[in-house]
């Protein structure tokens, strides 16, 4: 059996107070009714984190990449996602940072991610940090064979292979752990009889084709897209 180690709205006061005037002497005073005043409660799940200091240059060099088209290369050097300004030049890709706490531990992460039509690049995390002592640390990059696309709940998709007889579809949680919530792989080179495993919760089993055709539908139906801040 195989074991795998993966792993503001801003509130809104209106106060609009009416002040008396004063009518001239021989006529009498007429009141000016007073507006009675309105708030308009902050709703929190509209309101835009901060940016946290320690992602402040890393979304400095993604602008400056993404504005001056850098290649693979250069982007490489910055370390930053070699594919992202690439991608930025695709005529319906927005590439982009959020902020959010994802995955519910009380700590925004960074997101850069490109959302899209494509199934190839829409949806996709490129790159993921969260913060340890006032510091970003990556979480996982994507990379051709290797990509991570974004899902609701704190998980994230990754897909990939290392060849055609190799591949992989793994729901992990979305921090430190990358512990499987869900999985499907392929495996021909170890198995060539009965290569399609599916992750139970626990241990790995082997699963015929069709099931596993019909899991990798449905872990790809739990991709959504970023609210993005798109890199200008």
């Amino acid at each position: 059996m195989k074991q795998k180690m993966w792993i503001a709205v801003l509130g809104i006061t209106l106060s609009l107070t009416a002040c008396g005037t004063k009518a001239p002497a021989d006529q009498p005073e007429i009141p000016i009714q007073q507006t009675e005043q309105t708030e308009v409660p902050t709703d929190p799940s509209t309101e835009v984190p901060a940016v946290p200091e320690a992602y402040l240059e890393i979304i400095a060099q993604y602008q400056v990449a993404i504005k001056e088209q850098y290649d693979r290369i250069r982007m490489e050097e910055k370390n930053l996602n070699a594919m992202a300004s690439v991608i930025a030049q695709e005529e319906d890709a927005t590439v982009g940072y959020e902020i959010t706490d994802l995955n519910g531990d009380n700590v925004n992460e960074l997101l850069i991610g490109v959302n899209g039509s494509s199934d190839f690049y829409g949806s996709m995390i490129l790159d993921l940090y969260t913060q340890e002592a006032g510091t970003a640390v990556r979480l996982f990059q994507s990379a051709e064979r290797n990509r991570w696309y974004h899902c609701d709940g704190g998980a994230a998709l990754n897909i990939g292979s290392s060849s055609a007889m190799e591949s992989f579809y793994y729901l992990c949680t979305a921090d430190r752990e990358l512990a499987f919530i869900d999985a499907v792989e392929y495996d021909s080179v170890t198995y060539p009889d009965d290569p399609w495993f599916a992750f139970t919760g626990e241990t790995w089993e082997h699963i015929d084709e069709d099931t596993a055709r019909q899991k990798m539908q449905e872990l790809e139906s739990l991709i959504t897209p970023m609210e993005l801040t798109k890199f200008s």
